[in-house]
Formats: C-alpha cells, sequence, structure tokens
C-alpha cells in the first residue's frame, strides 16, 4: 500500500510538479490495477488541479491482505526508488506471514469475546476487532503526535463518531463521550447498561463491543 504522485519529479530539490493531462487518467489507471494485477487492486484517486485540465493525479493503494501481487506473470518487491522481482522463497515468506496476522487476529478476537461475553448474559453482544495489515507497535502513536486525547477526540469524537445517521441506532457515541487512558491505549466507553466500548490501542488495533442491541 501506499501513495503515487503522478506529475510529481520527487528528484528534484525541492519536487517540482509537471502538470499532466487529468483527462481520462484515473480511468486509465483503474483498468490497470484491475485488469493486469492479480489478485485485482483496486485503487482510488485525488485529483490536484493546477491549470484547467492539468495538474497531479494522487493514487491510494490500499495496503492487502491478497499480497504479494503479481503482474505479468511475475511477483515484484518495492524497493525504496524502484520494485524488484521476489523469488518462490519471498512469496512463501510473505503469504505465510499474512496467513499469521490472520490466526493472531482470530485469537485477539476470541480473547476479546471470551472475556467480554460472561458481562452480557441476558442479550446478544457485538464484539468487533479491526488489527492493520501493518505491523508496528507505536502506530497510533505516529499519527496522535504528543497529545494522544487531543488527537482522539478531535479525529474521532467531533468526527465520523459525532456524525447522525439518517436512522438513529442505539447505542450511539453521540452526548460528548470522554476519552480514557487504558493499559495498553484508550477507550471511549458509555457509562450506561449499553456496555457501549471502543478500545484503540496503540498498535492500531480496535476493539468495539456493545450489548443491548
Amino acid at each position: 500500500g501506499g501513495a503515487i504522485f503522478v506529475g510529481l519529479d520527487e528528484d528534484s530539490t525541492p519536487p517540482a510538479i509537471y502538470p499532466v493531462e487529468l483527462e481520462g487518467l484515473a480511468e486509465r489507471l483503474e483498468q490497470i490495477g484491475l485488469a493486469s494485477v492479480d489478485p485485482r487492486v483496486r485503487t482510488t484517486t485525488r485529483a490536484i488541479e493546477v491549470t484547467p485540465g492539468q495538474g497531479v493525479l494522487i493514487v491510494l493503494v490500499p495496503s492487502s491482505a491478497q499480497a504479494p501481487h503479481m503482474v505479468e506473470g511475475r511477483y515484484r518487491g518495492r524497493a525504496d526508488k524502484t520494485n524488484y522481482v521476489l523469488t518462490d522463497a519471498d512469496v512463501t515468506r510473505i503469504r505465510g506471514r499474512l496467513a499469521q496476522h490472520a490466526d493472531e487476529t482470530a485469537e485477539i478476537l476470541h480473547d476479546f469475546v471470551k472475556s467480554t461475553a460472561p458481562r452480557h448474559k441476558d442479550g446478544p453482544l457485538l464484539a468487533v476487532v479491526a488489527r492493520p495489515v501493518v505491523d508496528r507497535p507505536d502506530l497510533v502513536l505516529g499519527c496522535t503526535g504528543a497529545d494522544p486525547f487531543d488527537w482522539i477526540t478531535r479525529t474521532l469524537l467531533r468526527g465520523p463518531l459525532s456524525t447522525t445517521l439518517e436512522d438513529r441506532w442505539s447505542p450511539d457515541f453521540l452526548d460528548g463521550l470522554r476519552v480514557e487512558r487504558r493499559a495498553d491505549g484508550w477507550g471511549i466507553p458509555r457509562h450506561d447498561a449499553s456496555g457501549l466500548d471502543v478500545e484503540i490501542h496503540e498498535d492500531g488495533v480496535i476493539r468495539l463491543k456493545t450489548g443491548g442491541l
């Protein structure tokens, strides 16, 4: 995963913009990801217009749980400036790591449900675990900067969690929830019968649970 800037010369100092024709470019790049890459890669694009019809196209490539991907019959890896052909051993190692990641995520979910379920004997329980493909113990800290509480409050509680849906659901995260520090991250709880609670761990793991659905 990563970002590709079409129309930007990164080798110059400072990087220089060389506007490209934007019409049809995003569609052509999308077709490359869908037709030339196996398994397929679905990209998203953002265009920054510099002059009418010209500018820089940003191609956002998501991290993939199906990596590595084959192009023209060969698997390629990415170095700093170029890419290279992967050996059979490289492919086996990468896929083994991804399989291990999936197993570890399932184990995290299992332990989460096991520790939570006894407190929700009288009704249904929803438990969700999201885990980044990128394995970095300080992933969230790299986003939050010096003040994680402010970042979580600003990004989540004043962002998507504060958005009123067309059809209201209960429980939800409105009503000015507070952020609290926990052993390996931060929690956003609702202290009521619903048991609604989100944990954001420093390594990027997000755990959500709620009863009273």
